[in-house]
């Protein structure tokens, strides 16, 4: 009988499968993903309606933020108002 044959996997390309950009940076939703705050859709909407907020600055969409950076929700009914 014979075996069956063997695969082998490619070598991984450098820098590929990394969580961040070469920069050490990473799309807020992204990384509000990763977090398992929301989904990336919440995200996004979230930073439009202003509830998210970086290093104590509102977020912007598309924003790049680092793994030390400060990722705060702010989805009170007071949040609403501003």
């Amino acid at each position: 009988m014979t075996q069956p044959p063997v695969f082998k996997r490619a070598p991984r390309p450098e820098g590929k499968g990394e969580t961040a950009a070469p920069g050490g940076t990473s799309r807020l939703n992204k990384r509000m993903a990763e977090l398992r705050m929301c989904s990336r859709r919440e995200a996004d909407a979230w930073i439009e309606q202003g509830w998210v907020k970086v290093n104590g600055l509102p977020a912007s969409m598309g924003q790049q933020v680092t793994l030390s950076d400060r990722i705060c929700l702010l989805y009170t009914s007071d949040a609403a108002d501003e």
